[in-house]
């Protein structure tokens, strides 16, 4: 028995692997880790948190940020991570003259603590399994701006905790920034709906669901 822990991943298994069963499974996380207690808010900060790595497209991140910039609009990009980009990446910054909008934090022990404090989770990864970076923010009360990485679609409600561009387009990733930070009631409205949507990905519910799993497929082969 295979546990996919996307729509997609089971999908690509069940393409491949007709012969082997299997069933779904979401990632999940511990949602209290991420609940904001009294953190103070850096406005309209944008935060990435994955390694400096080709799949993850930091650099269409720093890229939306100076359409923003170009536009007006007052953004800050935070990216967490480590990688064999960063180099790249520091120059594409100094190359848009970005290097008061965006800042490469390396590592850090409490990548929640920067959830906690930014405006809206930005992600630009080419590929997701699944997306588990995602729930993280959904669970600091963060809408959602990403690429469409395949898995990470199980994730976004369009419009309702986030939004999910299909093109990996800077202009349209500002678009859907812009418009978040020019109508805050709605940003914060999407902040609480993510939070919401983050609970049925808790990792006791998680848990539950396993033993389920588990002793059905004992109780099969116990039959056998």
């Amino acid at each position: 028995l295979f546990l996919a822990i996307s729509k997609y991943t089971r999908a690509y298994i069940q393409e491949n692997l007709p012969s082997f069963e299997s069933a779904l499974m979401f990632n999940a996380i511990d949602t209290r880790r991420f609940e904001r207690t009294g953190n103070k808010v850096v406005e309209n900060r944008l935060v990435n948190i994955g390694s400096l790595v080709e799949n993850k497209g930091q650099e269409l991140a720093v890229e939306t940020v100076g359409v923003l910039r170009d536009r007006g609009v007052d953004v800050s990009l935070v990216l967490l991570g480590e990688g064999e980009m960063r180099t790249e990446l520091e120059a594409l910054v100094a190359q848009l003259g970005l290097k008061d909008k965006v800042l490469l934090k390396g590592k850090v022990d409490f990548p929640e603590a920067y959830l906690k404090s930014s405006s809206l989770y930005f992600h630009t990864a080419k590929y997701e399994s699944f997306g588990l970076v995602l729930l993280e923010a959904m669970a600091a009360q963060l809408p959602i701006v990403t690429t469409d990485g395949k898995g990470n679609r199980d994730l976004i409600v369009e419009g309702v905790n986030g939004y999910l561009v299909k093109e990996r387009n800077s202009e349209l990733l500002a678009d859907k920034i812009e418009y978040l930070f020019k109508n805050n009631d709605l940003k914060s409205e999407m902040g609480r709906n993510a939070k919401e949507f983050s609970k049925q990905f808790d990792i006791k519910n998680y848990i539950d669901n396993l033993i389920i799993i588990y002793r059905d497929l004992m109780s099969s082969t116990n039959a056998v």
